[in-house]
């Protein structure tokens, strides 16, 4: 008897498996699909994903902005104590706020470069990119003097700075060579 009940479920979950299967084909997977964008949950989802998916290829540099706002947010909360400034909650709301900007800044520059001017050589998003994170990184360094009382840090921004300097001041001479 225990032997035929074993069979019998046996049968009736290859059956359940032979319908999971079938339900698999592409046409019920299609119709699944419409049904997503059937109610108003299932299309604001769709375009919630749909626009994930868009920004896919800034993912990284958001990632790498929000580390440095993140090292900023704790070096400055570290340097504010050492000096024996209130951390208050106040300029915590600043760092929120900051983030947000920057995302928006991020995003809006990826739209001009990707959608409004195509050329391959205008990477407007890198450049935006570059001033928010040297932005943050004057600032850790900031923080790191007041932490540590040694000027390396901002003698090694200040190094970054001219070297940026020079680099432009090379680009600009030969791209406007005197005749």
């Amino acid at each position: 008897m225990f032997e035929q009940i074993l069979t019998k479920m046996s049968r009736e979950r290859k059956r359940r498996l032979q319908n999971e299967l079938e339900d698999k084909s592409v046409e019920t997977y299609l119709i699944k699909l419409g049904a997503l964008f059937a109610t108003p949950k299932g299309f604001g989802l769709s375009l919630i994903f749909a626009g994930i998916a868009y920004l896919t290829p800034i993912w990284m540099i958001i990632f790498v902005i929000f580390i440095f706002v993140g090292v900023d947010f704790i070096t400055g909360i570290l340097a504010s104590r050492k000096l024996k400034i209130p951390v208050k909650s106040k300029n915590m709301r600043a760092t929120v706020t900051k983030l947000l900007c920057y995302f928006i800044t991020i995003v809006l520059a990826f739209f001009i470069q990707k959608e409004i001017i195509k050329y391959s050589w205008f990477e407007i998003m890198n450049i935006v990119a570059g001033l928010i994170t040297l932005a943050e990184f004057k600032s850790i360094t900031e923080n790191m003097e007041v932490l540590t009382g040694n000027k390396i840090f901002t003698r090694i921004f200040r190094t970054i700075s001219d070297i940026f300097k020079k680099k432009t001041e090379v680009d600009n001479t030969n791209q406007n060579p005197t005749v």
